[in-house]
């Protein structure tokens, strides 16, 4: 646990996890769109779901969006962590550089 109250190897591994879930999300939604498609360009899909993956598809900048925020996300926490960890260090060795010089 850091000065700062934290548990920056939790934080790390809670970063990487939530990017690895925005990873996953990812695929998911590729395969959705691939889905989609076959569904707009088949010949032997209906109007009714043909308009259906033609709704479907109006998602997508929302799920881009989730995707990247969930990226984001992750990257802020590992970020965080690391810097917090570097900063706790530096802390630390001024202390105990000061001690030394006092």
């Amino acid at each position: 646990m850091g000065i700062f109250g934290m548990d920056m190897e939790s934080m790390t591994r809670l970063g990487s996890r939530i990017t690895g879930l925005a990873e996953q999300f990812g695929t998911a939604k590729k395969k959705l769109d691939e889905i989609v498609q076959g569904l707009v360009t088949s010949d032997y899909t209906s109007d009714d779901a043909k308009a259906l993956a033609d709704a479907i598809k109006s998602y997508e900048p929302l799920l881009i969006a989730i995707q990247n925020k969930l990226n984001d996300y992750g990257n802020f926490a590992t970020g965080s962590s690391n810097l917090t960890a570097a900063t706790n260090e530096e802390i630390k060795s001024s202390i105990a550089d000061n001690l030394r010089n006092s």
